[in-house]
């Protein structure tokens, strides 16, 4: 049906087969910017091109690292012309099955423009698994059990994914059963396995009835509760079981070829487990048994059991390493031929022993997984400091030279968890988050709101993570630090409590608080609230014990608050007022707080932060100032308080800045040297349109400014929202409100590594990099949390080695 060189979507050009079957056909082709993706037709006329279709329409929003992306699909009618977006509605009900199709739906479109193929893009794949095995088989050798456990990881996780009850779907949380899952559905691509093919998988709410919800999955990997009609939370773990089986002797773990014979076996649980040793035939028994309660508790449990019951058996074809995937360096991908080459001076072949399994005489080397799992653990083991990440560099570079392929590190994510966001922060109370991340600036104690919005969780080195809970009646929308065991928490309904970890106690200490800053060092805090509501605003100074308000006359009556910000010693708070005096600052000496001083700076503040450098302390304000003036400015925290304190940058560097990237400054961050009384500050642009720069600044110790550079490339993003430096003013992360996260190293300030891209498209509130973790809040409650030295390792390596950066796994939200 289709041919070589034809167009079918705009974009992509077919340029080979690369498969066909009864009900499609999948094609190599070229897609916009040039690179390579595979495409999928498939037969909407054909019932099992309805039932993939229906497949994909409720799980298309299913993200993993190890679940083949969608990359696009399109809907073409007999003519094969697509069918616009606005027609997809009028279409849908042809896509059910025959029976449901009503007259209705049928008399409302032309025959010609109903619905006739489904196109399907996707990442090009090297091969699938039962490929390789028959590519190795040729050359009378096997897929390494070493490797194919690492395989067999890939896909364990990507199942647990899908298994577990996690996914929205039609307002409740469902898991999901692949139903399909065989050798030739788990496919090669950048060096893992990833899942394809959801044509027959099935979803499952809690406590549904599954009696006759078969899986129309290949028989021969087919369960046998769903021979008889049913399916269960391990159905998977079965299918998975009988690849593992059949990749490792190959051949199915069954004694008879017959069809029926096959059948009959599975329901009386008779394996053919010869050519594995006793220890993988328990795991495979115990995962293949005849009751789906027996089996494993995780398809990853299955894994580390296959993985403990090899390394148990070193003297058949094992050792005790793990072979990289991606980093046998066998494996090459012959350009545009989607084939796995084995090269001239292959590794020595295995000899077969007298029970058929393979006994190695010749030591193997390290492999790439091996270096890598050396820097790993080298990063993990104690207490790394920054002088020993040359040491981990020099074997993340080892595992690349020996064909490891780079990898983003993958984010710890705790806060609210993708599907259950809308669950416990509802749209309005989202839109009051600010701060779900406090960290002691003395101590570097982290606490993040916990996954119910009302609790607090200190992350600790692993899963058993100190958690406090609230009982708050409204959600968290920013928690402070105000001395070593307490906290201020403001939730959504602009309630401030006051929180004792020891002891948990909870007490109420302000109602209409609109903004909040702290100081631990000096264990004092401000906050701003509305007082009675009428638009006349107090402001409150709280210590660990006390609250008191300033006397009236203080601050304006008819003016509301946006922005506070608090000096780290706690001797000085800054006050920006909106409305009638827009850009005014009220400056408090915290030895007075019945006293204020008013300085003028004709910006629209938009962040405010406060430092300390040498003797001095400085309030730095940054906004949207008219086209004058200057949009960052910084006061002199100094008796006596005075139009002399203003300080804006020169007019040369000003002007060179806003030439380049408009007069609007979204977002802050600082860094002071202590040892040199000297500082930097970074400043992020909103573009409104484009992307926007972040400029490098100079903090000198006399109060002035110098401008430096901007820093990174552009983002997909037209405003960088969140910014940090590192302990050390080496590094800077930005955010972006599309959820972009990058990472810059300001000695080469236009290189960025992504660990989070634009897809996230969910605002980045908060950035931290402390105590060898970087961390990031985004707007929707989740927060991710990286291994600093690990991001760092592998930024270093690649720049080294002049490798492109990796490109970060799809962490969109799951749901919703």
């Amino acid at each position: 049906m289709w041919q070589a060189g034809q167009t079918p979507v705009p974009g992509y050009k077919l340029e080979r087969l690369l498969g066909k079957g009864n009900f499609g056909e999948v094609w190599q082709s070229t897609s916009p910017g040039g690179t390579k993706s595979a495409l999928k037709f498939l037969n909407l006329r054909e019932r099992h091109g309805r039932k993939e279709y229906r497949a994909i329409q409720g799980l298309k929003q299913i993200r993993h690292a190890n679940l083949m992306p969608m990359n696009a699909m399109w809907l073409l009618d007999e003519n094969q012309q697509v069918i616009p977006d606005d027609q997809l509605d009028v279409a849908q009900p042809l896509l059910e099955d025959t029976h449901r199709q009503t007259l209705l739906s049928v008399s409302r479109m032309a025959e010609e423009d109903k619905p006739k193929t489904l196109i399907i893009a996707m990442p090009l794949a090297e091969g699938n698994l039962l490929e390789l095995l028959r590519q190795r088989q040729e050359q009378g050798q096997d897929i390494p059990v070493e490797e194919l456990l690492i395989y067999m990881m890939d896909a364990a996780r990507a199942l647990d994914f899908l298994n577990s009850e996690r996914h929205e779907h039609e307002g409740q949380l469902i898991s999901v059963q692949h139903g399909d899952v065989k050798p030739e559905n788990l496919v090669l691509l950048g060096g893992s396995v990833v899942l394809c093919d959801f044509g027959v998988a099935r979803t499952m709410a809690r406590g549904a009835d599954t009696k006759g919800t078969t899986l129309g999955g290949s028989l021969a990997y087919m369960p046998p509760e769903c021979l008889a009609g049913q399916v269960s939370p391990h159905s998977d773990q079965f299918s998975l079981a009988v690849s593992y089986a059949e990749l490792r002797t190959g051949e199915l773990p069954f004694a008879d070829e017959s069809m029926a014979q096959v059948i009959e076996d599975r329901k009386k649980g008779h394996l053919n487990l010869e050519g594995l040793t006793p220890g993988e035939q328990k795991v495979l028994r115990q995962a293949c048994s005849v009751n789906p309660a027996k089996r494993f508790g995780s398809n990853v449990e299955l894994v580390e059991a296959l993985r403990n019951a090899v390394l148990e058996n070193p003297s058949r074809d094992t050792r005790a390493t793990w072979w990289l995937v991606g980093g046998v360096a066998a494996l090459l991908l012959i350009a545009g031929g989607g084939l796995l080459w084995w090269p001239d001076d292959p590794a020595p072949t295995p000899i077969k022993g007298p029970d058929n399994t393979n006994t190695n005489t010749v030591a193997q080397p390290k492999t790439g997984k091996d270096f890598y799992a050396e820097a790993i653990d080298f990063i993990h083991r104690g207490e790394m400091t920054q002088q020993q990440l040359p040491q981990a560099t020099e074997l993340y570079l080892a595992a690349l030279s020996a064909d490891f392929v780079a990898e983003v590190p993958q984010p710890r994510r705790l806060g609210v968890l993708d599907n259950d966001s809308r669950n416990v922060y509802p749209i309005d109370d989202l839109s009051r988050i600010s701060q779900l991340v406090a960290v002691h600036p003395l101590t570097s104690r982290i606490l993040v709101v916990g996954d119910n919005g009302r609790s607090l969780v200190e992350p600790g080195s692993n899963a058993a993570d100190a958690a406090f809970e609230l009982q708050l009646e409204s959600p968290i929308a920013s928690v402070h630090w105000l001395a070593e065991d307490q906290v201020l928490v403001r939730d959504c309904e602009s309630q401030l409590w006051r929180f004792e970890l020891e002891s948990q106690r909870l007490e109420a200490i302000g109602q209409g608080i609109l903004r909040v800053a702290s100081s631990p060092q000096s264990r004092l805090a401000l906050a701003v609230s509305d007082g009675d509501g009428s638009g006349k605003s107090e402001l409150l100074q709280i210590s660990a014990t006390d609250v008191t308000t300033a006397q009236p006359g203080v601050i304006d009556s008819g003016i509301m608050f946006p922005l506070i910000g608090m000096e780290a010693a706690g001797e000085w708070g800054a006050i920006v007022e909106e409305f009638e005096r827009t850009g005014t600052v009220n400056i408090v000496s915290l030895a007075n707080a019945h006293d204020a001083k008013r300085i003028a700076t004709n910006i629209e503040a938009y962040c405010i932060d406060c430092l300390r450098l040498g003797e001095d302390s400085f309030a730095i304000l940054c906004g949207e100032a008219s086209s004058d003036s200057s949009s960052l400015a910084l006061i002199r925290l100094k008796l006596p308080v005075n139009s002399e304190s203003l300080i804006t940058p020169s007019f040369t560097d000003q002007q060179g800045v806003f030439q380049r990237s408009g007069r609007t400054i979204r977002s802050l961050a600082t860094w002071v040297n202590p040892e040199h009384s000297r500082g930097l500050i970074a400043t992020g642009q909103d573009a409104g349109s484009g992307s926007p720069a972040t400029e490098l600044w100079e903090f000198l110790d006399d109060g002035k400014l110098a401008y430096l550079n901007v820093i990174g490339q552009e983002t997909q993003a037209p405003s960088t929202s969140a910014l940090a430096f590192d302990d050390h003013g080496e590094w800077l992360v930005r955010g972006t409100d599309y959820g972009e996260v990058l990472l810059t190293k300001l000695s080469n300030p236009q290189h960025d590594f992504f660990l989070v891209t634009a897809d996230y498209a969910a605002e980045v509130l908060q950035l931290k990099i402390v105590d060898g973790l970087l961390i990031a809040c985004f707007d929707d409650a989740t927060i991710m949390i990286w291994d600093f030295y690990e991001c760092q390792m592998v930024y270093e390596a690649c720049e080294t080695t002049k490798r492109p950066f990796p490109q970060p796994a799809d962490l969109r939200p799951q749901a919703g």
